[in-house]
């Protein structure tokens, strides 16, 4: 996580800034979920799998473009948008998510993220960072 160009103003690269903000994703979420912890409000977060169709890579390099293509046409590989949408229905819905708090779950269920979407100071630096951002107070929940 490059906090001092979280934009990517020096060198923009899409499979890059989808990586940054899956990771930050992960990263905030363990630590709203550690906010709340005295509380009966749950945050998990979710990666539905590779879902080609949704054209999430239209606006990258071409050579990105094009791999993207072809891995999506092999048999077995990636998941339809309706396969995603189960998976987040059933994250919302499924009863032992109603207490479990701070998990990254995936089609495999419940995975342990990135050390570094655990990482106590990524956290804390990505929380302060996202509050100065949006104007609210960095103190909170």
């Amino acid at each position: 996580m490059d906090f001092n160009d979280l934009q990517f103003t020096n060198d923009y690269d899409s499979l890059q800034a989808y990586a940054r903000s899956k990771l930050a994703t992960i990263a905030f979420t363990v630590e709203l979920a550690d906010r709340l912890d005295e509380t009966e409000i749950t945050a998990n977060c979710f990666h539905p799998g590779f879902v080609p169709s949704t054209n999430l890579f239209r606006n990258a390099r071409l050579w990105t473009r094009l791999m993207i293509r072809a891995v999506a046409i092999v048999p077995g590989i990636g998941t339809t948008q309706q396969e995603g949408a189960q998976r987040l229905c059933h994250l919302v819905t499924a009863p032992e998510f109603g207490e479990r708090t701070g998990a990254y779950v995936t089609g495999d269920g419940i995975t342990p993220p990135a050390p570094e979407a655990t990482d106590p100071e990524t956290r804390q630096q990505l929380w302060e960072t996202s509050a100065h951002l949006v104007g609210v107070d960095p103190d909170w929940p």
